[in-house]
C-alpha cells in the first residue's frame, strides 16, 4: 500500500505575506518595524503562541506567530487560518523574540 497524501494535515502548510496584521483589537507586533514583504510559505513547526494581556480591554489570551526569517519581524496570525490540530502543537512551541 502507498500513501498518496499524509492524513490528519502531516503535509500543511499556510502562505502569508511579511506585512503588518491587526488583530481583533486593532493591535499588531512589529508595527513599528519595516517588514520585507516576503511572501512566506509556513508549515506546522513554523507557528509559535505568544500569550498577551490587553489591560484596556481586560482581556488575556494566546496568539499564534511566526518570524520571518528575512527581517526578523514577528507575523501574527489569524486563528481561524489554523487546523485545531495545528493551534496544539503550537502551544509546545512559546514564542521567543531573539532565539
Amino acid at each position: 500500500m502507498e500513501i498518496i497524501k499524509e492524513g490528519n494535515g502531516q503535509d500543511w502548510h499556510l502562505t502569508l505575506k511579511c506585512e503588518v496584521v491587526k488583530d481583533e483589537y486593532g493591535l499588531d507586533y512589529d508595527g513599528d518595524k519595516e517588514h520585507c514583504g516576503s511572501e512566506l510559505k509556513i508549515d506546522k513547526t513554523d507557528i509559535m503562541t505568544r500569550k498577551w494581556e490587553k489591560y484596556l480591554y481586560q482581556a488575556s489570551g494566546t496568539d499564534y506567530v511566526v518570524k520571518c526569517p528575512k527581517c526578523g519581524c514577528c507575523l501574527y496570525i489569524k486563528p481561524e487560518l489554523l487546523p485545531e490540530w495545528v493551534k496544539t502543537q503550537a502551544k509546545e512551541r512559546p514564542y521567543r523574540k531573539y532565539a
